[in-house]
Formats: structure tokens, C-alpha cells, sequence
């Protein structure tokens, strides 16, 4: 059972048929070629990425014409701090697990599959009986990535601060943000 590359529909594509699902589960190790890392930095607006990988299994779901995707995504990346414009690297790893159906009907049936029916999301839909792995990697990962990197010691100039603005030390998660830097 092996992935095929499509290049003419997103960055990192491995469309996986699965009409090559035999067994119980099939795993899949993917790794990003430094074209398609480029073309997937560029696609999160990132600086670099160096390393994109995933290893997934690929198994039926308990409902018929559900399929569940597990794994970890592993990537470094480079993005630009939002204070200094500086470059921050970044290591990540991400486990998930997101559930398919074949069709309308398995998608309502297997709402909650991997979790026992408390899903809050629905199932993504199975298009001419493929799952692109790639894109489900690229997603997840988009979802791990922070949103605000920050280098070490940047802070925002107090010249820039309106009146009212939270500093790191006020605000209703103060509190939070000192349980989280104790040990």
C-alpha cells in the first residue's frame, strides 16, 4: 500500500486509495521533499520549514464507511517574531486523529466515531474513494503552528502601548501565565 504524489493539487499531496486498505490498518510514514516544504511554508506564511514528516495509520471505523486517521506530525519551522520581525525557530509535534466517511449517510452515522459519539466535529468527507494524507498533515500542522512566536526578550516598546492595554502582568490571565512558568 503506497501513497501517490499529486502535484497539480496541493503542496504535499499523498492520496491515499482506499480500495488498498486491506487489512486492519495501514501506516504510512510521509516526508516532505524541500520543494514542497517551501511551497507549504509559503502556504502558512512562513519563514523556513526544514523538516516536515508524519507517521500515520490509516484504519477502518466502527461505523461502516467510516475511516479514522491517526498519527504525529513532527516539522521545524522559521516564522518572524510579531514584535521584531526576527526569525524564531521552532520544533513541533502534533498527535491527531481525524474521522472520514464514505458518504453523507456514514458521516452522520459516524459522528463521534473515534471517541464513542461525543465528536464535537463531523466527520470529513471521503471524495472518490481517496483521502489525501498530505493535506490532512498540512492541516493539522497549520493547527499546531503558534499564531504569535515571539523571539527571546522581545517586548513591545511602552512608546507604543495605549492607555488601558494589558501588560504580561495584568489582565484576567495574569494568574495563568505565573502557574504556567512555575515548575
Amino acid at each position: 500500500m503506497e501513497t501517490t504524489q499529486n502535484p497539480r493539487t496541493q503542496e504535499f499531496s499523498r492520496v491515499f486509495k482506499l480500495s488498498e486498505l486491506t487489512g486492519e490498518a495501514a501506516r504510512q510514514r510521509l516526508t516532505a521533499t524541500a520543494a514542497e516544504r517551501a511551497a507549504v511554508a509559503s502556504r502558512l506564511g512562513l519563514l523556513d520549514m526544514m523538516v516536515l514528516e508524519a507517521n500515520l495509520v490509516l484504519r477502518r471505523g466502527p461505523v461502516a464507511g467510516t475511516y479514522i486517521v491517526a498519527g504525529r506530525v513532527t516539522a521545524g519551522i522559521v516564522q518572524a517574531c510579531v514584535v521584531t520581525l526576527a526569525p524564531v525557530e521552532s520544533r513541533l509535534e502534533a498527535d491527531f486523529e481525524t474521522v472520514y466517511a464514505a458518504d453523507a449517510l456514514a458521516a452522520a452515522e459516524g459522528a463521534g466515531a473515534a471517541d464513542g459519539g461525543d465528536a464535537a466535529e463531523a466527520p470529513e468527507i471521503v471524495v472518490d474513494g481517496r483521502i489525501d494524507l498530505g493535506e490532512e498533515v498540512v492541516q493539522q500542522l497549520a493547527c499546531a503552528i503558534d499564531q504569535y512566536p515571539r523571539a527571546a526578550g522581545a517586548e513591545i516598546d511602552p512608546r507604543w502601548r495605549r492607555e488601558g492595554d494589558e501588560t504580561p502582568d495584568s489582565g484576567p490571565f495574569a494568574a495563568l501565565a505565573k502557574v504556567r512558568r512555575e515548575p
